[in-house]
């Protein structure tokens, strides 16, 4: 179930959008301050955020700097409400960093559109991100394979040595590229996992 934060200081509005998104059988969490709601993202770290630009203390603004400079939020699709329609108002909040906005008074299916127009396009951004990954994790892989399987059929320690030494650099490889995708072991056969580990080379 996709997480969603409403940062909204008037109660009616927020509640608006809490029921509409509740509808939609999304998660729903509410904050009416940007103070508030900066801490929620960072401790709940939601799939969207909705966002009111004119608020006491902390404005939409500065609760979407505060979020994207954070690591852990700064991807986070952020959707701007405002009751400003002046196109250079929109464009300002765009240069900030938000995905989108939707202009007070919303109907709910301007609400939903644009949520979901918003999840999809994450949704298909990590995808590609992913599948170009995994296309990166399948060379070396291939030859850690093929290594593995060359120095069980080596029969001197000059062949043995060579093979070793091919594992060790496309093993080096493959971790790089594991720093951002930790399957290497659902990829390889249960044999090599276990041939590695004798080796040292997998915990």
């Amino acid at each position: 179930m996709y997480k969603i934060l409403v940062i909204e200081d008037d109660p009616a509005v927020q509640e608006n959008l809490k029921i509409i998104l509740t509808f939609e059988q999304f998660q729903v969490m509410t904050a009416s301050t940007g103070e508030e709601g900066i801490t929620m993202a960072i401790q709940r770290v939601p799939d969207l955020i909705l966002c009111d630009i004119m608020m006491p203390g902390l404005d939409g603004y500065g609760v979407i700097k505060a979020v994207r400079s954070h690591p852990d939020t700064r991807t986070v699709p952020f959707i701007f409400l405002t009751a400003k329609a002046n196109p250079a108002d929109s464009r300002l909040g765009m240069n900030c960093g938000a995905d989108d906005y939707i202009t007070k008074p919303f109907t709910p299916q301007d609400v939903i559109e644009a949520v979901h127009s918003r999840l999809r396009r994450q949704a298909e951004i990590h995808g590609t991100a992913v599948d170009h990954l995994a296309q990166q994790l399948r060379e070396p892989l291939a030859s850690m394979n093929l290594a593995l399987h060359m120095l069980q059929q080596a029969e001197t320690q000059e062949n043995r040595d060579h093979y070793l030494g091919i594992l060790r650099q496309e093993y080096a490889r493959e971790m790089q590229l594991l720093s951002k995708m930790d399957h290497l072991q659902s990829l390889l056969p249960y044999s090599n996992i276990t041939m590695l580990k004798k080796l040292d080379l997998l915990p």
